[in-house]
């Protein structure tokens, strides 16, 4: 079953903000939210398919799965459609929830894999996120976009 949440007209649902920005918890600013709920209900009853979230701009998105992460604990791998729009929402969410429980899952390449030229860096995050998963670890967020997960990725046996 897939899920598509359509959040529109959140303007009303904005708190009003203390003269001290430092003492907002910016991942709970979407707590008690309906649409909030009806994700989690989803996740909570172990269904099976997608969750497609529109409607959202900017660092909202990631403010918004933020929330749904603090109260469901389980692994979510969220796929944009660019690296760039991957790699901001890798940032917005790392100041919020620490990047102890945040991952990147780039592309190994430099650019395309046409190029056929592996990033060094980009290895070495895609086996950090490969090494969390294969311990059993099972609460995080992996970002990342469709190029990156098209390739292919050692066994579970070989990468032990």
């Amino acid at each position: 079953m897939n899920i598509l949440v359509k959040l529109k007209n959140l303007d009303y649902f904005c708190p009003s903000f203390p003269d001290d920005m430092s003492k907002i918890d910016l991942g709970s600013l979407y707590t008690g939210h309906s649409k909030l709920e009806k994700v989690k209900n989803h996740l909570k009853d172990e269904s099976k398919g997608k969750i497609a979230i529109e409607g959202l701009a900017g660092s909202s998105r990631s403010l918004f799965v933020s929330s749904i992460f603090r109260s469901v604990a389980t692994t979510h791998f969220v796929i944009l459609p660019e690296k760039e729009d991957a790699a901001y929402f890798y940032n917005d969410l790392v100041p919020v929830l620490g990047d102890e429980q945040v991952f990147f899952f780039p592309s190994s390449y430099k650019r395309s894999i046409q190029y056929g030229r592996t990033e060094a860096s980009n290895i070495v995050l895609r086996t950090e996120v490969l090494n969390y998963l294969a311990k059993g670890k099972r609460k995080c967020i992996v970002v990342s976009h469709p190029e990156a997960v098209m390739e292919k990725v050692i066994s579970k046996k070989v990468l032990q």
